[in-house]
């Protein structure tokens, strides 16, 4: 749409069942039909610099998770860069994708999923929930939608008006294992432990590793594995 027409700021593309759902760097998002959340969302910038995009990162997480928040889902965290975990397993899956020219972002499509009302996932995701699996009750879709949007509105504002350091002390206390040992592999599938310590200013994970060294990792070189 975006592409062929002008279309307003934070408009909503949804769909019941998505069939080619893409996360990041080529996976796929499982949904069942007419049970989760599965929709995008359009938005402009004026003078948001691509230096800067790990705060619209840190915006968009911080959204679902105080709309998850507000709906009393227990043990949340934001597992880096931006899946969103209750109970140490997935419940909502992000994936950002910008539209830069020069050194600015001027527009962006937000994609996200939110398992609601699933109840079987398959044996290759062993570690995803949902909110009907956790509350033991069926949510209306639509009611959580709009509750997401006011979330999603709100942290793009202070995106807008450049809250960088509020948005990244609120990200950094959510985020899953921060201070605390954890057990890596990387692209080699070597496996080492380290300690989370943060996330630098181009998005990468800061990890404290054994000889006491901080290392940055991006999004391909590094994976959690508990």
């Amino acid at each position: 749409m975006a592409q062929n027409q002008q279309i307003e700021n934070f408009t909503v593309a949804i769909t019941d069942q998505q069939k080619k759902g893409k996360g990041q760097h080529g996976k796929t998002w499982f949904s069942s039909p007419h049970k989760n959340l599965t929709f995008s969302v359009f938005t402009e910038f004026k003078e948001l610099l691509i230096s800067d995009q790990t705060y619209l990162n840190f915006a968009i997480s911080l959204a679902v998770f105080d709309c998850l928040k507000k709906l009393n889902t227990p043990n949340l965290s934001i597992k880096w860069p931006n899946d969103i975990f209750s109970e140490s397993k997935k419940i909502s899956g992000i994936l950002i994708e910008p539209n830069c020219r020069s050194t600015f972002i001027k527009t962006a499509i937000i994609g996200i999923g939110l398992n609601v009302n699933e109840e079987e996932f398959p044996e290759k995701i062993p570690k995803a929930t949902s909110l009907k699996k956790i509350h033991k009750n069926n949510f209306i879709l639509d009611e959580v939608l709009q509750m997401l949007l006011k979330e999603l509105k709100y942290y793009i504002g202070l995106v807008y008006d450049a809250k960088f350091e509020y948005l990244e002390k609120k990200y950094l206390k959510e985020l899953f294992k921060k201070d605390k040992v954890a057990t890596f592999s990387n692209k080699n599938n070597a496996i080492f432990s380290g300690i989370i310590k943060g996330v630098s200013k181009e998005g990468k994970l800061l990890v404290c590793l054994e000889n006491q060294s901080l290392q940055a990792f991006g999004i391909q070189e590094i994976k959690l594995l508990s």
